[in-house]
């Protein structure tokens, strides 16, 4: 999506950011020069709050298009990433399931090349249209070589937050996780509250 933008904007340069839980602002004010049309992309801005936090100041303070922010967020999470840009002239653009010529071409694309069809019908019963379970099941079975491990969701998504924790570590500690699992449940938890 991103580089078929920037064939009609060469104009602008494109950044992606990705959540490395480190501070972004100077390094993106030392490489956003003001002359310059950008386009910075944010993947999963519910996971990358900080990000998003320190561009917001940064677009707010640019005129005349020079900086432009992409973010996708989850629907759960939408009214909190809306309330961030209220201030902000902003565009909302949902984007549909993939049908299945596009989830078959994407797996068959240099990035997985898989061209088995029983893998690829497989993986389209999965994704159901969502393309991130196809990337995740197309990993998996490059991965495995195995179709038998597409049958299992389990190991799907346990491979593919496995790669997560790996790069949370605090992730596994089991009182994290249960506190993680009692936010998930409850969408919320009272700190003060000691019961």
């Amino acid at each position: 999506i991103l580089a078929n933008w920037q064939e009609g904007h060469s104009e602008y340069e494109v950044f992606c950011l990705s959540n490395k839980n480190a501070p972004i602002f100077e390094d993106l004010k030392a490489r956003l020069l003001p002359q310059r049309k950008y386009l910075v992309f944010i993947d999963d801005a519910n996971r990358q709050t900080s990000n998003l936090l320190t561009i917001l100041p940064l677009l707010r303070s640019r005129k005349g298009g020079q900086l432009k922010v992409l973010v996708t967020v989850r629907d759960y999470a939408l009214p909190f990433i809306e309330k961030q840009c209220a201030e902000l002239e902003w565009q909302k653009v949902e984007i549909k399931p993939f049908d299945d010529e596009q989830i078959k071409s994407l797996l068959k694309s240099k990035d997985f090349d898989i061209q088995n069809m029983l893998f690829i019908n497989r993986i389209l019963e999965i994704a159901k249209g969502n393309p991130r379970v196809a990337i995740m099941a197309a990993r998996l079975a490059k991965q495995k070589q195995n179709l038998n491990a597409l049958h299992n969701l389990f190991d799907l998504y346990d491979a593919y937050f496995k790669s997560f924790e790996k790069d949370h570590e605090i992730l596994s500690q089991p009182p994290i996780q249960k506190t993680l699992g009692l936010i998930a449940f409850f969408f919320s938890l009272e700190i003060g509250r000691a019961h």
